[in-house]
């Protein structure tokens, strides 16, 4: 998790969003660290938008904003 944390906080402050591709257990880890959610496993495919209020991504901290959680199980039903 302090892996994913630090690529992160490393990303240009430039970008305004960004996109990660991550196995498990690391972005349930992270996702679940960001925001307040208790999601048990994002699944592979899995989709999650998170968004934070910070300045610089130097500046991420838990308290995000789960914005979307999608996967394909979910969208046939």
């Amino acid at each position: 998790l302090d892996g994913v944390v630090s690529v992160v906080k490393s990303i240009d402050p430039v970008c305004s969003s960004s996109m990660l591709f991550l196995h498990n257990p690391e972005i349930t880890d992270f996702v679940n660290t960001m925001v307040e959610a208790n999601i048990r496993n994002v699944p592979t495919t899995g989709f999650v938008a998170i968004r934070f209020d910070c300045d610089h991504w130097e500046n991420i901290a838990s308290g995000g904003e789960l914005l979307v959680f999608e996967y394909p199980k979910r969208l046939k039903e």
